[in-house]
């Protein structure tokens, strides 16, 4: 699955791929030496973050989406809707939600 993410944020941001290629590529011409080698575990910490980052927005999108279309397909007589979410994701789908999915909604 986190294969599918990577393509999917190399198709939707390829700027970002490219800058991440660029930045490794400069550091695979760096010589090798104890600074270098800390540099790049620094470097490889923070692209991580990054792309993590971004995958998590991606998805708390999607979840939020899925979260209000299933309150708009139940009657409010009915019953409820329980979301079940992992901790990562509680706080962006709940700002998607009370944004009211405007930003999905745009980019379908």
């Amino acid at each position: 699955a986190i294969f599918r993410y990577v393509g999917s944020l190399m198709l939707r941001a390829p700027q970002v791929v490219l800058g991440v290629g660029g930045y490794l590529a400069v550091f695979a011409l760096l010589p090798d030496n104890i600074f270098v080698d800390i540099l790049s575990l620094v470097q490889e910490i923070l692209i991580l973050r990054v792309i993590l980052s971004a995958l998590l927005r991606d998805r708390d999108a999607i979840l939020a989406r899925s979260v209000k279309d299933a309150c708009e397909a139940l009657p409010r007589s009915e019953g409820s809707v329980v979301a079940i979410l992992g901790a990562a994701h509680c706080n962006g789908v709940k700002r998607h939600l009370i944004e009211g999915c405007g930003r999905d909604e745009e980019t379908s």
